[in-house]
């Protein structure tokens, strides 16, 4: 190419790829800032502008080449091979043509440049307008897309040639799997799409006509069910068509079902891309999970949703421009509907039945509907084949069927009610939907789990199970079961407070367990209610029992969210929500309404909400006094009238009331001493609010007195490597510092960080 001879057409370059961070602008000197004669040999080039990344690298190449071997264009190949990538690599990605016309190149085998035959592409199941079908799934359909275009894992490990994409019932399974296959068919990723709806195990029409279209021989339709598919399986598996199709099996049964039993055992999964839509997880363990890629649908986003209902109202109306201008009201609609693409599409196909329908009028039928007779819509439905048209008549269907089996089944043991499935999707009603721990279920549960999810009632999650709060809402109000709703709260607060109280503020271990209750225990104190069904002033005993648990429950899991998590206001509203119920038990003087007044007025006392921290601390305080009577002589439950005071001292302090600080620490001090003693940690505690306030008052030495006896306390009871040492060492520094003793303050600050280095590494 340097020479200045004539480049030979047969030794012109064809295609220069320079697939590196930052070769644009080579790529572009090669078409504008080089000799002529060398131009002549080089006919397109391509660079990136920026950095990139090599998983993207690799991936635009193989998309480049893959496509220009199957005789697409240098246009469309480009275009291909930047869609696959992120879009900032995509934006990078620049191709440089001299003179020449990157949709008439073409390369195919045996030439170096010539206008391809048409490839011959197969499309069965789906129409081309179902590529934009369902146009607001752009993250799964971004995932779906990296699955089929393979590649190596960042493991080293091939990428599965079969998906799962699962969800319940009404998720969109079905029209983001038609919406992927139609793109990648008209993308020419695939040239064979077939979509295959199995969902009874039944193929026989399908599979004549898809062997007709594949090419098959006259008389196919003749063929027995077995014949029919080994004769198609054939076909996928053939030297023509292995490793160039795409196949959708949608809505499969049960893989343990005897109607699935022939896709485990005959389907060809190894000579293409199957993606598989099921309800049931099982499909993803079916032959081993690592032959498996996975997608788990859950509803749209709020936005999604929104976008999606305006454009499935009715066309040639004005339907749709009134729905477009009503977008507070298509908000509450797609809320109510719990952003479920079935229950979205359900109610877009009742507007279009009726011109007037707008998203309020909707709602206000939709809760008609909700209160009408269950049996009424079953038979509808029976009379004229009507589909229920809001998913909560599809969720109450089915929860009267489960009802009537459990019904028949405690008939059948006597009259002994074991609570079946529906009795233990009562009970996840009262829990939080998201991730219920596997923990929470009995080995006998895990059975009925079984019988949800073939159901479409709860899926499987992370560590548990899942319920949509739609379902939940239905299950509550379902006629027929209230005296389970008693029992079924009872059994789920009961575990939780067994969860709960594994926590352990000293111990970090603990902490996991925590948090994987907290939004359940949220759930389930709601609903508290249900246990005591009057408004008397008295309460039986297992009433009495139930409310203390639930206080219990609440107190537990405030502490948890206060000290740990941080969050103070959702740790206060289960702390009024439990002195509350021990009010309502043990009346408004019980020691354990001080405690949980206590717990208050330290969140209030955090937010710095001083006042009201103070009016709980003295309910607090009068309810101690009251109880454990004047002093001195002081018994052990003065402690609880010292904290009090050394409370209330250090609000004092924050808000620069120091006499009054030091009279009420001093107070409290007293009672300690008389207690336990000076050499006892609950005195250093009080010192060291002492010593707070003397700093404050720039009174250094008596600060610098007290930290000396805090350390001398925290050393003899805990050794010379506690953290309470380590932070002594730094407070005495902190004085040392103020006092510009910086050789001083230099030799306790480096005692502390030893301590703290040891401990903390």
């Amino acid at each position: 190419l340097s020479s200045n001879q004539e480049v030979a057409p047969e030794k012109r370059i064809r295609l220069l790829v320079l697939n590196a961070c930052e070769s644009a602008a080579l790529a572009e000197k090669f078409h504008r800032g080089l000799p002529e004669q060398l131009l002549k040999g080089i006919d397109f080039v391509i660079g990136h502008g920026i950095d990139v990344k090599d998983a993207y690298a690799h991936g635009f190449s193989a998309e480049l080449f893959t496509n220009l071997g199957r005789g697409f264009s240098l246009k469309t190949s480009f275009s291909n091979a930047q869609n696959q990538s992120a879009q900032r690599h995509k934006l990078g990605y620049q191709l440089f043509g001299h003179q020449l016309d990157a949709s008439k190149f073409f390369l195919t085998p045996g030439t170096v440049a010539s206008v391809a035959e048409p490839i011959k592409r197969v499309l069965y199941g789906v129409i081309k307008a179902d590529v934009r079908a369902f146009q607001p799934r752009v993250a799964a359909l971004r995932k779906l897309r990296e699955w089929l275009e393979g590649g190596a894992t960042p493991e080293g490990d091939a990428t599965p040639m079969r998906m799962l994409v699962h969800a319940l019932g009404g998720f969109g399974k079905t029209t983001l799997a038609k919406m992927f296959a139609a793109q990648m068919s008209t993308q020419g990723l695939r040239d064979v799409v077939l979509f295959l709806t199995l969902s009874d195990g039944s193929c026989v029409e399908e599979y004549v006509k898809v062997a007709k279209t594949l090419g098959a021989a006259e008389g196919v339709e003749k063929l027995n069910e077995k014949d029919l598919r080994a004769h198609v399986h054939g076909l996928l598996a053939s030297a023509e068509w292995k490793g160039k199709w795409l196949v959708v099996l949608d809505d499969l049964p049960n893989p343990r079902d005897k109607s699935a039993k022939w896709i485990v055992e005959e389907f060809p999964f190894d000579s293409g891309n199957t993606l598989v839509t099921s309800r049931w997880p099982d499909w993803g363990e079916e032959g081993s999970s690592r032959y498996w890629a996975g997608l788990e649908l859950d509803g749209m986003t709020l936005e999604e949703a929104c976008l999606w209902v305006v454009a499935r109202v009715g066309e040639g109306t004005d339907v749709p421009r009134r729905w477009a201008g009503d977008q507070e009201g298509v908000r509450k609609l797609v809320q109510n509907l719990g952003l479920l693409p079935l229950a979205i599409e359900q109610a877009a196909a009742y507007a279009n039945q009726y011109d007037t329908m707008s998203p309020a009028r909707y709602l206000e039928e939709q809760a008609k509907s909700s209160s009408a007779n269950r049996d009424d819509w079953e038979q509808r439905e029976l009379r004229s084949g009507e589909y229920p048209w809001t998913f909560v008549q599809v969720i109450s269907m089915t929860c009267e069927k489960l009802k009537e089996i459990h019904e028949k089944a405690t008939k059948k043991a006597n009259g002994k009610d074991s609570g079946g499935a529906i009795g233990l999707l009562k009970k996840m009603s009262y829990l939080h939907k998201d991730g219920i721990p596997e923990q929470f279920f009995t080995d006998a549960e895990w059975v009925h789990i079984g019988v949800l999810k073939k159901y479409s009632l709860v899926h499987s999650a992370l560590g548990g199970v899942r319920v949509h709060a739609m379902t939940q809402g239905v299950v509550r109000e379902l006629p027929g079961l209230e005296k389970s709703e008693g029992h079924a709260l009872r059994g789920v607060l009961t575990k939780l407070h067994a969860e709960i109280e594994k926590f352990d503020y000293d111990l970090p271990k603990t902490y996991g367990g925590g948090r994987v209750c907290v939004p359940h225990v949220k759930a389930a104190v709601r609903h508290d209610g249900l246990l005591i069904r009057h408004d008397g002033p008295t309460f039986t005993n297992a009433e009495r029992k139930d409310k203390h648990m639930i206080a219990h429950v609440c107190n537990l899991t405030g502490m948890f969210l206060n000290r740990v998590v941080g969050s103070g206001q959702d740790a206060l509203e289960l702390f009024e929500q439990g002195r509350d119920l021990r009010v309502q038990v043990y009346g408004k003087d019980h020691l354990s309404v001080a405690g949980m007044c206590n717990n208050m007025a330290a969140v209030y006392d955090q937010q710095g909400k001083y006042e009201k921290a103070k009016a709980l601390y003295q309910t607090s305080f009068t309810i101690f006094q009251n109880v454990h009577g004047p002093w001195p002589p002081c018994t052990p439950g003065h402690e609880h009238v010292a904290s009090v005071y050394t409370n209330v001292a250090g609000i004092h302090r924050a808000q620069g009331n120091y006499e009054k600080a030091l009279e009420l620490f001093n107070k409290g001090l007293d009672i300690l001493l008389e207690l336990h003693g000076q050499h006892h940690p609950s005195v250093a505690i009080v010192y060291n609010g002492i010593a707070g306030v003397y700093e404050a008052q720039g009174k250094m030495e008596d600060a610098l007195d007290l930290y000396q006896q805090i350390l001398a306390i925290v050393e003899t009871k805990y050794g010379p490597e506690h953290p309470d040492v380590a932070a002594a060492f730094n407070s005495i520094g902190g004085v040392y510092l103020y006092q510009s003793e910086h050789e001083m303050a230099l030799e306790q600050f480096e005692k502390c960080l030893a301590i703290d280095i040891k401990a903390l590494g």
